[in-house]
């Protein structure tokens, strides 16, 4: 997902964003870190009861099948651009940590392999959605298509995809947190 992307959609949110990806690449890029910190900091201090859930591949899995299929598929860099995102969430969950009140409201956890870019907006909401982005198969100029489901047409299949996610999301949420 772009950072513009996502910008664009944090009007529409309530209390939650969960965002599963490989790298982050789009979100995390130089060009986009001062904006996409500014932005969640916005959307946390907006309301107290407000929650920012982070998946990123886990860098420290070397030479895994779960890093080779991203460099297959997406660009040889993965690597180099999951390494630079940890890097940048590793100083966010600091900053965010030192601002009063907003400990613990932004989550990032490690996981051995995210099949697909995915977020979900207040998926416990009646009007959550969810954005599923596929992958451009080595074309770093291509635009990728999204596409976007509400639980409240689209039920069954916001439940398929959301409760694997919610479920990985509860086995982990208590380790795999991103170190300082």
């Amino acid at each position: 997902m772009t950072f513009e992307r996502a910008s664009s959609i944090k009007k529409f949110v309530k209390r939650h964003i969960f965002i599963a990806a490989q790298d982050h690449y789009f979100l995390t890029k130089n060009e986009n870190r001062e904006k996409y910190k500014n932005s969640i900091l916005d959307f946390l201090i907006g309301n107290p009861e407000r929650k920012v859930d982070i998946m990123i591949t886990d860098e420290r899995i070397k030479n895994r099948y779960s890093h080779k299929t991203w460099q297959y598929v997406t660009a040889d860099r993965f690597i180099t651009d999951l390494n630079d995102a940890i890097q940048f969430y590793q100083e966010l969950i600091i900053y965010y940590d030192n601002i009063k009140g907003k400990k613990g409201t932004l989550s990032i956890h490690k996981v051995t392999f995210i099949p697909i870019t995915i977020s979900f907006i207040d998926p416990e909401e009646e009007n959550g959605f969810l954005i599923l982005s596929p992958n451009a198969y080595e074309d770093e100029g291509m635009k990728r298509p999204f596409y976007a489901f509400s639980k409240k047409r689209n039920e069954e299949m916001f439940i398929e995809y959301w409760s694997p996610y919610k479920k990985k999301y509860e086995e982990i949420k208590d380790s795999n947190i991103l170190e300082k």
